[in-house]
């Protein structure tokens, strides 16, 4: 269970890469702590996730190829990178990510039966509204 959790939680991370190595998520996952609240928001948004999908009783494999996670992954980083880690923005990361994961899924479903790649389009929908409606709480943001 727990070598599973930390093998989908780097793969997230090499799948920015569209690679499937542990290692390599490994590297950058120590990288992204080059940006503090990058790292942290990151982090927060794998976890958050990775908890609702063993919730919801998503299969390990489907977790495993980290597409379902990446998305959030890339929301997380995105968020962190305009807003500092408090807790409200932490739990505003933690939403995206959830809903990031729902929309990853759906999208999949949805164009796969198409034959069209999803790639990071439900990153950059969730990530789109999430700014657009965080522009109007400013203490969100970092100085």
């Amino acid at each position: 269970m727990l070598k599973s959790t930390v093998k989908i939680f780097l793969r997230a991370y090499s799948s920015l890469l569209f690679l499937d190595s542990v290692y390599v998520g490994a590297i950058l996952v120590a990288l992204t702590f080059l940006n503090y609240s990058v790292a942290i928001s990151g982090i927060v948004a794998i976890i958050s996730a990775m908890l609702f999908a063993h919730l919801v009783n998503v299969k390990d494999e489907y977790l495993l190829k980290g597409f379902y996670v990446y998305n959030s992954l890339l929301a997380g980083m995105g968020v962190g990178y305009l807003f500092t880690p408090t807790p409200l923005s932490l739990l505003f990361v933690m939403i995206l990510s959830i809903f990031t994961f729902l929309l990853s899924f759906m999208f999949n479903r949805v164009m796969g039966a198409y034959g069209i790649p999803t790639l990071s389009l439900p990153f950059a929908v969730v990530t789109i509204f999430s700014y657009l409606a965080s522009l109007k709480y400013s203490t969100l943001f970092s100085s």
